[in-house]
């Protein structure tokens, strides 16, 4: 019986200030997306207004937004999408470029 192992599909630093698109799976693998990881080390001077991870640029898949954001707290994604190299995703956000975003899951070869 083959064996899953979770791997670090991208870990990315000082996002934000606008859109910034992720990697995607390479031709002849695809991505399980199990969990994401947020973190903000700084603030500035005016309130934080959180980040969108969006899917081929319109579909949302996992947004925080509002006063509610704290620095210096992690916030975490848990959930199961499949992405193909044909999926394009990005991190947006108006913050400032401070973000740091860590993605877990499984690469899966296909046929």
């Amino acid at each position: 019986m083959a064996r899953v192992y979770s791997a670090r599909l991208g870990a990315y630093h000082g996002l934000g200030g606008g859109s910034v698109a992720l990697a995607a799976p390479t031709t002849g693998y695809l991505w399980v997306v199990r969990h994401m990881t947020a973190f903000k080390a700084t603030a500035g001077s005016v309130a934080l207004q959180g980040f969108t991870v969006l899917l081929n640029g319109t579909e949302p898949l996992w947004s925080l937004s509002g006063p509610q954001i704290l620095v210096g707290t992690t916030y975490d994604w848990a959930g199961r999408h499949v992405l193909v190299p044909a999926d394009g995703w990005s991190f947006d956000s108006g913050d400032a470029a401070d973000w740091s975003l860590v993605i877990g899951g499984y690469q899966l070869a296909t046929p």
